[in-house]
């Protein structure tokens, strides 16, 4: 199976919204933008819990949950979240002073 990057962005999206689509009209009969929410939930939910099936629409939704990931944790709030202060020296490493005194 090839890995994620060896597939180019593009590919990777049009593949796999062309996937999405094919998939709603396979379902529902329908576009997957003409669904109601819960019906595009519930095709999203099959590739969250699948994604080693390895087709288009699974590499899709790793890709796209990859890139919310890197843009959220490298965002100001998901500094904030993960404690980032800069480049700053601990003693300790935190959470861990038991250890390290």
């Amino acid at each position: 199976m090839r890995k994620l990057e060896d597939f180019d962005a593009q590919q990777v999206m049009r593949e796999g919204l062309e996937w999405l689509d094919a998939e709603a009209r396979r379902r529902y009969g329908l576009a997957f933008q003409s669904l109601e929410n819960a019906q595009q939930l519930a095709i999203l939910e099959t590739l969250s819990e699948n994604p080693a099936a390895g087709h288009a629409g699974t590499r899709l939704f790793a890709y796209m949950k990859e890139h919310v990931i890197h843009g959220f944790y490298t965002s100001r709030v998901g500094l904030d979240e993960l404690g980032y202060r800069g480049n700053a020296y601990y003693v300790s490493p935190p959470g861990c002073e038991h250890l390290f005194g």
